[in-house]
């Protein structure tokens, strides 16, 4: 079977339930943008493997997990009726960056002391252009009417949490490796 169909070349695509529509729909612009963020992750995690100024095995496990259910946000933003949200799910998930916050928070001294500029290490840097890049998913993912989908509650919560940790990776990062970073003024 081809890799390509030929089928999307006039500009319309097909969601999960074989409905024919524009690739501008709602729908497929979410499906677009979770596979954007999927992607600026799988950049970061490759960066972070190969790193050889700092090891953060757990960080590149909980990054590999995020992948996966940006996957499965993709089918329900597709499809939600096919591919629903199990909101204890999303709970859960939501809670494993908090706690993923916290021990950053906990192994830095304190995170939060006033914003910070992007850049530090190199590394650190990719991780503030994935949560800049989360962020306007999130903000898209609202204009696009995500409100209406069954489980958009906890998905929007999920996603802001998750910006909230690529702040913190990228503050983890700059004090492992002892990178300067510029303080807001």
């Amino acid at each position: 079977m081809a890799i390509y169909t030929k089928k999307g070349d006039a500009g319309s695509t097909h969601l999960v339930n074989g409905e024919c529509v524009a690739k501008t729909h709602p729908r497929i612009v979410a499906v677009g943008d979770l596979d954007e963020l999927s992607s600026f992750i799988g950049r970061l995690l490759a960066l972070m493997e190969t790193s050889k100024d700092f090891s953060l095995p757990e960080d590149e496990c909980l990054l590999t997990d995020i992948q996966h259910l940006l996957f499965h946000l993709g089918a329900w933003a597709s499809d939600s009726a096919s591919f629903p949200i199990d909101p204890q799910a999303m709970i859960s998930a939501t809670t494993q960056l908090e706690t993923a916050i916290n021990k950053a928070n906990t192994e830095t001294g304190g995170l939060f002391k006033g914003f910070v500029l992007p850049g530090g290490h190199p590394i650190a840097a990719e991780a503030h252009v994935v949560r800049s890049v989360c962020r306007r998913v999130e903000r898209n993912l609202l204009t696009v009417g995500i409100k209406d989908w069954e489980g958009s509650p906890e998905v929007l919560s999920w996603l802001n949490r998750l910006s909230d940790y690529f702040y913190a990776l990228a503050k983890k990062i700059n004090h492992k490796t002892e990178s300067i970073e510029k303080k807001c003024t």
